[in-house]
C-alpha cells in the first residue's frame, strides 16, 4: 500500500477531533480550552511558518494536542477497546467453527431452489486499501464498508453486463476514486459529512454534510450503465475517464 502523507495528516486531524470532542462531550470539559489554544498555535503557526516564531509556535501546537490526547480518558478508553477486540479476534480465529448441516424437507423441487454462491474479490476492511485488480477480472456489483483507507475502482480491466451494475462503498474516512471507461454512462450519488468531490469535469470544494448526484446524459437509455453509491464522514471522491 503506497504512503500519502496528506490523507495521513487527514485521518490523524479527524482522529484527533473526534477524541477531543467525546472528552470534551463525556469526561473532561477543561479540555476544550487548552484544545483550542493548540488550535490558534497551529493555525498561526501555519500561516507564519515560514518565518522561525511560526514555526516554534506550529509544533508547539502539535505537541500540545499529543499531549492532551495521550493523557485523555477517551484515548485511554479507545486503546483498552481496540485491545480488548483483537484479543477477542485472536480468540475467534482459534476456534473451529460448528459445522451444522441442517435436513429440511420441501415439497418444493430441489433444481428450482439450488442457489451459487459467489465470494467477492473485493473484502471490508477496518483499516488499508481497497483496489480492483491491474489485471482483467470478472465483473461482480460491488458492495463494500470501509474504517479508514482508500478505496481505487478501475472499470477499464472488465467487462460489465448488460443493463444496470452496481458500486456501493461506505467509509469512515478516506478517498475514493473511480476509474470509468468513455463509453460507458453512469449516475453518482454521493454523501459527506466533511469533504469534496470531483466528477469529470465538475468540481465541489470541500463542505459540510453535502449530497451530490450526477447522471450523464445518456444514462436511462443506455444498455450499458452503472450506478454509483459512496458515502462517507471525511474524505475525497474522484470519478474520472480512462
Amino acid at each position: 500500500m503506497q504512503f500519502n502523507r496528506e490523507d495521513f495528516r487527514s485521518w490523524m486531524a479527524v482522529l484527533a477531533a473526534i477524541v477531543v470532542v467525546i472528552e470534551v462531550t463525556f469526561f473532561n470539559h477543561g479540555v476544550l480550552f487548552s484544545a483550542l489554544i493548540s488550535g490558534l498555535l497551529i493555525y498561526f503557526g501555519s500561516i507564519k511558518y515560514h518565518r522561525t516564531i511560526g514555526k516554534i509556535f506550529f509544533w508547539f501546537g502539535i505537541f500540545s494536542v499529543g499531549v492532551t490526547i495521550l493523557t485523555s480518558s477517551t484515548f485511554k478508553v479507545l486503546l483498552i477497546a481496540i485491545i480488548i477486540y483483537f484479543i477477542i479476534q485472536f480468540f475467534k480465529s482459534k476456534k473451529a467453527p460448528q459445522q451444522i448441516n441442517p435436513v429440511v424437507h420441501n415439497s418444493i423441487d430441489e433444481e428450482t431452489e439450488r442457489i451459487i454462491k459467489k465470494e467477492p474479490f473485493l473484502s471490508n476492511p477496518f483499516v488499508g486499501k481497497v483496489e480492483t485488480p491491474e489485471h482483467v477480472y470478472e465483473w461482480q456489483d460491488i458492495n463494500i464498508h470501509m474504517g479508514f483507507g482508500d478505496a481505487v475502482i478501475d472499470l477499464s480491466n472488465t467487462v460489465l453486463p448488460e443493463g444496470e451494475s452496481v458500486i456501493s462503498i461506505r467509509n469512515v474516512a478516506g478517498n475514493i476514486t473511480l476509474f470509468i471507461p468513455y463509453e460507458l454512462e453512469v449516475m453518482i450519488h454521493h454523501s459527506s459529512v466533511v469533504g469534496g468531490a470531483r466528477v469529470f469535469q465538475h468540481k465541489e470544494v470541500k463542505s459540510f454534510n453535502q449530497t451530490l448526484s450526477y447522471q450523464t446524459a445518456d444514462y436511462q437509455s443506455a444498455n450499458q450503465k452503472v450506478k454509483i453509491i459512496t458515502s462517507m464522514i471525511y474524505g475525497e471522491l474522484e470519478v474520472k475517464r480512462r
